[in-house]
């Protein structure tokens, strides 16, 4: 009997449920709302922050100022500038500088060391000069630190495109012509990889008013040891003749313009001397034979003058025999 009672009691005893106390349900709620509240106060702010940093990064361009009077040297080949010059200095000496061209993979560049030497053009006073003395040269002759000078020589010499310029100044910071999002693209796309350098043994050997010698870099070096580093494909493939014609009193302002010209791929067929009539402002008259198939060949020719400085005619001069699919006549510089 007692057996059967505790098997009996055994079965009507109730087991105990588990209860939450309300305070902690609460403080869970309240977990919970913060949680996701913090969540979307993180998510607005990071996109907020994202969405004005790229404003401000895609827009300023730091110390834009100082390359205003040359923003005539500058062209436009890409939507992203790849073209163009990048400066390494620490206050008045220049450690290094780079010209930079567009590979499959980003950018590739030719490093112009302390120690390299470049012919400067348009001086009386310097026949050769050393990188690291263009900026005492230049206030020397312009009275000021002149990077547009600068831009001039280099593309003179190395027949370089210029969409840009980039100053890294270690003690004064950084001063660009482009965006400060693809100024810091291009120095992260220069970083990642090596630039290549002249091969000292092949350079011409000048001989100075102090009697030393020096390698020279000049024109023709780049040409023969760098013949497509700045050549453009789409422009190549058009395979366009084209001539050019000094109608200035500049000498040798042609073979200037040539050279860069050639260096990009442009096949120049004859440079010469001729006389044009002025069209009103226009620094230079571009004659095409077919303007539709050399059109990358023509815009190229156009964007190395000032926009809206240079005049397009269809069909060939008539005053001069020429034989080119384009015939650029210089008016003035």
């Amino acid at each position: 009997m007692p057996v059967r009672m505790n098997s009996i009691n055994r079965h009507n005893v109730k087991k105990k449920s588990f209860v939450i106390s309300p305070k902690i349900l609460r403080f869970f709620g309240f977990l919970m709302k913060f949680g996701i509240g913090g969540a979307v106060a993180y998510f607005i702010v990071t996109t907020g922050w994202n969405f004005f940093y790229r404003q401000i990064t895609e827009s300023y361009k730091p110390n834009a100022g100082l390359f205003e009077q040359c923003s005539e040297s500058f062209i436009a080949i890409k939507a992203k500038p790849v073209y163009g010059v990048v400066i390494v200095k620490k206050g008045t000496a220049i450690e290094g500088i780079y010209l930079t061209a567009p590979t499959q993979n980003g950018i590739k560049a030719i490093a112009l060391e302390a120690r390299d030497w470049v012919n400067v053009y348009f001086s009386d006073n310097f026949t050769y000069t050393q990188v690291g003395e263009f900026l005492r040269l230049s206030k020397l002759e312009r009275g000021n630190f002149d990077y547009c000078y600068i831009l001039e020589q280099l593309s003179l010499t190395s027949g370089v495109p210029i969409e840009y310029v980039v100053v890294d100044d270690k003690e004064e910071g950084l001063s660009s012509s482009m965006s400060l999002a693809q100024t810091q693209l291009i120095l992260s796309a220069l970083d990642q990889r090596q630039p290549v350098t002249f091969n000292r043994n092949l350079l011409p050997i000048q001989e100075l008013d102090d009697g030393s010698h020096v390698s020279v870099t000049v024109f023709d070096s780049f040409k023969e040891q760098f013949p497509n580093f700045f050549k453009i494909d789409e422009i190549s493939q058009e395979q366009a003749f084209v001539e050019v014609y000094n109608a200035t009193a500049i000498d040798g302002y042609a073979s200037i313009f040539s050279r860069k010209w050639s260096m990009l791929g442009i096949d120049i067929s004859r440079i010469g001397n001729a006389t044009h009539e002025p069209i009103g402002d226009a620094t230079a008259i571009v004659y095409v034979k077919d303007e539709q198939k050399y059109v990358r060949t023509v815009a190229m020719i156009k964007s190395s003058f000032p926009e809206g400085k240079v005049a397009v005619k269809q069909g060939r001069p008539t005053s001069l025999v020429t034989t080119g699919d384009i015939v650029v006549f210089l008016l003035k510089r």
